[in-house]
């Protein structure tokens, strides 16, 4: 009864007006000059019926755009783009029907350089001068520093040719990031004697007594709307979902947990004892896995050259200083040596370790030199590959225990574990590093269940859960990772409580649960999140979602449904690249479930101001195997003022650094005045890039960038070089059984692998993000792998094909001429 009296004032309020009254006091609006004859539109009230839901937050329109005040906004938008020309330059007739759009909630399926920012620019605008959309109650959200800086650049730039421009502090106020907004709202609730676990530097905050734990006041006031806090700024530059490098005090808390924990508890130090000895094994290889199939075509010529090739490798190991290795038996004799056996063949092992019945091979360590050493004359490349080869023989083929060391970092990491395995029972958490089942980083144990733990809170899934996981087979190794996993998180986040500590994701959570923070937040509070705008909406994680419907959904209930919110989610399901730390395309490729209301069939921007029409065509022939992909999808069509340049993108299978750095330099020094070149690679130690680097160092950015292609997202340039092979191999079932468990496997990615081939969707699209950064011309170098990209385009054809760096260095000089550039 009393939750109905409730319920009723507000309506009452809200039919008086006294709520939104109450919101104008507490927050002065800004002046707006706009032109006389323009009235500006009042969001149209919403229903308010007695069992409000999700589905009628977006259902319908929440604004009335009239055909005048559409006319006056496009003065604004349409300008000669030469003077004196005539000509008048904006929006296309479905860009504009994005800027316009009256509904609750829209999904706009935004193709590459589609020119979706610029839209999304014009849509603030158009609310804030025409739409009584004060600046406190719009935000954008962007995903990276990158995009968010060039968003604030746009958008101070427009808005000069509207009636009310935008400085460039109200610009950083209102275009977020996820994190700095959700920091905002949980301030103003939690006070600021909270810490922040991500912004952890100095020391650990004080554990506390659960009496002094105590909420800080809900009267905080909040940030003004033209500053941000030094913290709100830092949240800014969070990138990633899951965190990056660790400082001291987060590591401390971190391994404090850890240790906490194997000491309280029987069964965590169980099964930490069970990972220590798993540790020592390489990871097996599936027999069907791409790289195991690879070895087996070479499996002769392996055996035939393994002796000769394994005293090589030694030979160099010993030189180091590095092997032989205490604890470690030394096999020297033939018969002890030929120790390992894959069918009919007796491969060589370096050493034993009894203890644990594991064989320890030594692989090409990554600095081997190129000398001759009874081997003959080799190159530290194909060193690499017949070490490669050998390993995934070896792990998938034989059933005894190995130890296949690659690099002086792997063989610290057994010392190590050498050293807790051979100490006698003790409550001293072992310290050693681990692979995470499915992963190829050695990284300390704490940290591998830290990391994994946050994936699945990215997913949200609470890690404490963890021990419940589909597919994994009772006493697997799998499962006693995830069992760890479930405990070490019981200890964590007691430790992050006892010392005021929060981490992002418990914000967002905090946030997206009535139960928590949002319970104790009203329509005031809410109000930053009234007007919503998010850029790649395909990269938005679970939790994020539950987020944003959560703190929307609560804003219209709380105002009696008198705030009417909205949403314009802009994305690409093609661009989708990040789903390895939690984001999934889901969302946006199935947004009116998520979003009830909103319309089932998205607004597309298919055209691409950015490309050739060759380079748009060879990026989505990168495409072509994808699983899952937007029903009613278009292709891109080319209109920019490159769309007719004929020059293919190349793809060089057979090249060097030095090749890659001579046709860089060509291109630094015939580009014009303000044109780009990127070199882009999956790994940020790919050898190649590094060359490059190294040999244009004191290059400015805004001339050439090389960067991993997961950064270049949203940038840009006339001359893109990708190097190496896209491909995802393996099989990860902790992935798998999470994702399950987040309820993300779709039908095309089907049940117990559904992670494995999510990410295999991902890899195409990783090329298509590569290939669309380049304005003029895309050259490829890589060495074709079985199942990767590269060698699924076509190799001739007018618009991809393959090419000797003569052939590249040739394009390179005439599109870089004057006469190259067709289309001036």
């Amino acid at each position: 009864m009393t939750q109905w009296l409730l319920q009723l004032w507000d309506n009452f309020l809200a039919f008086l007006g006294l709520a939104r009254a109450s919101e104008r006091k507490a927050v002065p609006q800004r002046a707006v000059q706009r032109p006389p004859a323009v009235k500006p539109q009042q969001p149209k009230p919403s229903a308010t019926p007695s069992v409000p839901t999700v589905k009628e937050v977006y259902a319908g329109d929440a604004f009335e755009i009239k055909a005048s005040t559409q006319r006056n906004a496009r003065e604004h938008m349409y300008r000669e783009e030469k003077p004196g020309s005539g000509e008048l330059t904006g929006p296309t007739d479905n860009q504009l029907k994005l800027i316009f759009s009256t509904r609750a909630a829209l999904p706009v399926l935004a193709g590459a350089g589609s020119g979706k920012s610029t839209s999304l620019v014009n849509r603030f605008l158009l609310a804030t001068n025409y739409l009584d959309v004060h600046l406190r109650h719009i935000t954008v959200f962007t995903f990276t520093r990158k995009s968010r800086r060039d968003f604030i650049e746009k958008l101070v730039e427009e808005s000069q040719f509207w009636p009310t421009p935008i400085t460039l502090k109200e610009a950083e106020a209102s275009v977020r990031t996820f994190h700095s907004k959700a920091l905002q709202l949980f301030r103003a609730k939690r006070g600021r004697d909270v810490a922040v676990f991500e912004f952890l530097k100095d020391d650990l905050p004080a554990v506390t007594s659960s009496a002094e734990a105590v909420t800080a006041p809900s009267d905080v006031t909040p940030p003004s709307d033209d500053l941000l806090s030094e913290e709100e700024t830092d949240a800014n530059n969070v990138d990633s979902l899951v965190p990056g490098d660790l400082s001291r005090p987060q590591l401390r808390l971190l391994h404090d947990a850890y240790t906490a924990r194997f000491s309280e508890s029987s069964t965590f130090r169980d099964v930490v004892k069970a990972l220590l000895k798993s540790s020592f094994l390489s990871p097996p290889i599936d027999k069907d896995d791409k790289d195991a199939i690879e070895a087996v075509r070479f499996e002769k010529n392996i055996l035939r050259r393994d002796e000769q090739f394994s005293a090589y490798v030694e030979a160099d190991w010993r030189e180091r200083g590095l092997w032989p290795l205490p604890g470690v038996r030394e096999l020297t004799s033939p018969g002890e040596r030929c120790a390992l056996t894959v069918d009919n063949g007796q491969y060589v092992a370096h050493g034993y370790i009894p203890s644990i019945d594991t064989y320890v091979v030594l692989g090409v360590h990554s600095e081997i030199r190129d000398a001759m050493n009874g081997f003959g004359r080799t190159t530290p490349v194909k060193n690499f590959l017949a070490s490669k080869n050998k390993q995934a023989l070896l792990l998938a083929q034989c059933e005894q225990k190995i130890r296949y060391v690659t690099d002086e970092e792997d063989l610290a990491a057994l010392k190590k574990q050498l050293h807790w395995a051979a100490l006698p029972e003790t409550n001293s958490a072992p310290k050693f590093k681990i692979r995470v089942p499915g992963e190829r980083r050695l990284i300390p144990v704490f940290y591998a269940l830290f990391t994994f733990g946050q994936f699945a809170e990215n997913l949200a899934v609470d890690p404490r859960t963890l021990d419940q996981l589909p597919l994994l087979a009772k006493g697997s190794i799998e499962e006693q990772f995830a069992r760890a996993c479930a405990e070490y998180y019981s200890s964590f986040y007691e430790a992050l409580k006892a010392r005021r500590v929060w981490t992002f994701n418990q914000i967002f959570r905090a946030l997206a649960d009535e139960r928590d923070v949002l319970g104790e937040m009203d329509a005031a509070d809410l109000s930053p999140v009234q007007h919503l705008l998010i850029d790649e909406f395909q990269d938005i994680s679970p939790a994020i979602v539950k987020f944003v419907t959560a703190g929307q959904t609560s804003l219209w209930k709380k105002s009696g449904h008198a705030i009417q919110p909205t949403l314009i989610a802009v994305g690409d399901d093609w661009q989708s690249i990040y789903g390895w730390r939690g984001s999934s395309p889901k969302f946006f490729m199935d947004f009116h479930k998520y979003f009830r209301g909103a319309p089932k069939q998205a607004l597309q921007l298919n055209q691409n101001f950015r490309s050739s029409a060759n380079i748009i065509r060879a990026a989505e022939d990168a495409l072509i195997d994808l699983r899952e992909r937007m029903e009613g999808k278009l292709s891109g069509v080319a209109a920019s003022r490159y769309k007719d340049l004929p020059t293919p993108v190349c793809q060089v299978t057979d090249f060097k650094s030095d090749d890659v750095v001579r046709i860089v330099r060509t291109l630094l020094r015939e580009k014009r005045h303000g044109e780009r070149v990127f070199v882009l690679s999956r790994a940020k130690l790919d050898a190649t890039a590094k060359a490059v680097r190294d040999a244009f160092r004191g290059v400015d950015e805004s001339d050439l960038l090389v960067t991993t292609l997961h950064q270049s997202k949203g940038l840009e340039a006339d001359y893109v070089i990708l190097l190496g092979e896209i491909r995802y191999v393996g099989r990860n079932l902790l992935r798998n059984g999470v994702y399950l468990k987040a309820e993300l496997a779709s039908g095309a990615h089907g049940h117990e692998r559904a992670y494995d081939l999510a990410q295999q969707d991902e890899a195409l699209r990783l090329a298509y993000v590569g290939i669309t950064r380049a304005k003029q011309f895309c050259i490829w170098f890589a060495e074709p792998k079985s199942e990767g990209v590269f060698e699924r385009l076509p190799r001739r054809s007018h618009y991809s094909t393959r090419a000797t760096v003569a052939d590249v260095t040739a394009f390179v000089e005439q599109l870089a001429s004057k006469e190259g550039v067709q289309a001036q």
